[in-house]
């Protein structure tokens, strides 16, 4: 009877009528079903839901347009013997573009930055980081400053400046912000903060030798 009124709790309080969602916990809280249409900008359909051998799907969809975009296995935690997906939809959403994250490791997650009309990941073949991404979350802003670490080679970074409501991703260059002496710092993407000066322009501030240093990027249509 106990495991019956966690069931039923949790259809009653997982499911919405907004996103059509539902996920319900297994007995023994082990792995969850999950069951789940997000509404996105534009038509388009982003299904979440995992296949009766346990891999989370993302597919993509618009009229006859229908495309899996994510495959993956469950992640592992062990210090709490629980078992649990680690990419979610972040509700990043524009005209043409949006979001997924997707966990590294226990303190480390990159975004998967999906094309619409595609279903492709627009940095595919990268570890991508988004510096601003809490001020994003909480705005919906589009305009993010990625870096991007190869998944084959950890040493060859790259820096993006995006806009995704203009179609703008901008290659910059990473050297530019740090010192020859200085040594890549871990967790990279935090160092960096982005803020819009006007419809042409952004400010990034960056931590260089633990100095804060500023520099005015003019923004370029790129495709």
């Amino acid at each position: 009877m106990k495991y019956l009124y966690i069931v039923i709790i949790a259809l009653v309080l997982g499911c919405s009528s907004k996103q059509r969602s539902c996920t319900i916990p297994y007995a023994d809280n082990q792995w969850q079903r999950i069951d789940t249409t997000y509404y996105l900008k534009n038509g388009y359909l982003l299904h979440e839901f995992t296949s009766d051998d346990s891999l989370l799907i993302f597919s993509l969809e618009k009229n006859d347009f229908q495309k899996t975009i994510v495959e993956q296995g469950r992640f592992m935690d062990d210090s709490v013997f629980d078992v649990r997906y680690d990419d979610n939809y972040t509700e990043l959403d524009f005209e043409k573009y949006f979001v997924i994250s997707h966990k590294l490791a226990l303190t480390e997650v990159s975004y998967y930055i999906f094309e619409k009309s595609t279903g492709k990941n627009v940095f595919d073949g990268y570890d991508c980081f988004i510096s601003n991404i809490d001020e994003l979350t909480e705005n919906n802003d589009s305009l993010l400053l990625c870096v991007c670490r190869p998944e084959k080679d950890y040493f060859d970074y790259k820096l993006f400046l995006c806009d995704l409501s203009k179609d703008i991703f901008q290659e910059l260059n990473i050297d530019d912000f740090f010192s020859e002496t200085s040594d890549m710092p871990p967790f990279i993407a935090d160092c960096f903060r982005l803020q819009k000066t006007d419809n042409d322009s952004v400010t990034i501030t960056y931590n260089n030798d633990n100095q804060c240093v500023k520099q005015k990027i003019a923004l370029k249509y790129t495709r």
